[in-house]
């Protein structure tokens, strides 16, 4: 056991000094640079471009005729030039690829289309971030919806709160016109009643001073008589 263990940790300082020489003598042409100095030409990415190819893209069940397990159904992308125009940069093609059938075979593919996996989950990415953008603009927009429907159901319950005031006014002015047409006639009704009162008193102050002349024509041709 100890001749053993001694025989590792040999091998291990023997494979530590080898990788030791060999980044030395790596790093004798090895260039140090910033990560952000990695990259030229960066831009925002086109996401509604990425939200288009993902939208038209058709995934497919196949089965590949080479695959290592018979009989497997995958789903994925088919690549094909029709592919290849809507995802440019995610489709490669390559003059031959080969492959081994389940018999050990060797069956060269010919105009081969891959799909790059690395370029369609990018794609995918954009266009979640179109799609959660889209449905916060939604939601912003059914809560103005629903705030103005609320504004409008107060101005309806004000509008209506005025319309009521506004009937009772009128009601209230009904009953005026009501009070003063009905007081109207009680007042003429009293002028009548007092015309006639007076008109009652002068006939019969008319027929006492008829009387009155009557009686004292009677008294002087009586004294005329007398004389």
């Amino acid at each position: 056991m100890l001749v053993l263990g001694g025989l590792v940790a040999l091998l291990a300082g023997l494979s530590d000094a080898f990788l030791f020489g060999r980044n030395a003598r790596a790093s004798t042409n090895t260039t140090s640079v910033p990560y952000k100095d990695a990259f030229d030409a960066v831009e925002s990415a086109n996401l509604s471009h990425s939200y288009n190819v993902i939208a038209q893209v058709h995934l497919q069940n196949f089965e590949f005729k080479y695959d290592s397990i018979p009989g497997r159904r995958q789903l994925g992308l088919l690549a094909s030039p029709s592919l290849k125009d809507l995802l440019q940069d995610g489709i490669h093609v390559y003059a031959e690829r080969h492959v081994f059938t389940q018999d050990k075979r060797k069956v060269t593919m010919q105009n081969f289309h891959a799909v790059d996996k690395d370029a369609l989950f990018m794609h995918n990415v954009g266009a979640t971030q179109v799609l959660i953008r889209r449905a916060a603009e939604v939601q912003m927009a059914l809560r103005s919806l629903a705030s103005e429907g609320h504004l409008e159901t107060e101005a309806s319950a004000v509008l209506v709160e005025q319309r009521k005031i506004a009937e009772a006014g009128v009601k209230h002015v009904e009953l005026e016109i009501e009070k003063a047409k009905v007081q109207g006639m009680e007042d003429r009704l009293s002028l009548d009643v007092k015309k006639e009162n007076e008109l009652a008193v002068a006939d019969k102050q008319h027929a006492l001073h008829t009387e009155r002349i009557q009686y004292e024509d009677i008294q002087r041709r009586a004294q005329n008589k007398e004389l």
